[in-house]
């Protein structure tokens, strides 16, 4: 698709200003590719890292999503020995606890726990 085919006219001047910011880019970071080299595109970068996170989500006994979005970053760098050191000193165990149950709540494993151990005079018909 060439940059004629977008029709930018519907643009206010601030859009087309970003537009042509990102065309500009694009022609500049494409231009260092040389021409027999194929790459990934975006989308097959984004299905590969969800492919990746539908293996490891097959082996949770839950299918929820929750928690283990967290885990989709995980898939794009390398993780080595240095950097769990480095993260493992740079924040403590309380204060990531502390953050997750803020920002997800009580699970949904906790959640079915503590139905199951609700005691069935607790309960009441609707």
């Amino acid at each position: 698709m060439d940059e004629k085919d977008i029709k930018t006219d519907s643009l206010t001047p601030r859009g087309q200003k970003v537009h042509q910011q990102i065309i500009e880019y694009l022609t500049i970071e494409a231009n260092q590719i040389p021409a027999e080299d194929i790459l990934l595109g975006t989308s097959d970068v984004i299905e590969s890292i969800f492919g990746k996170y539908k293996l490891f989500a097959a082996r949770r006994p839950l299918k929820d999503i929750g928690t283990s979005i967290l885990l989709i970053p995980l898939f794009t760098i390398e993780i080595t020995t240095d950097l769990v050191k480095q993260a493992m000193e740079a924040i403590s165990f309380i204060d990531v606890n502390s953050w997750f149950k803020s920002v997800f709540g009580i699970s949904m494993l906790s959640q079915r726990r503590n139905l199951k151990s609700a005691a069935v005079s607790d309960m009441e018909p609707a």
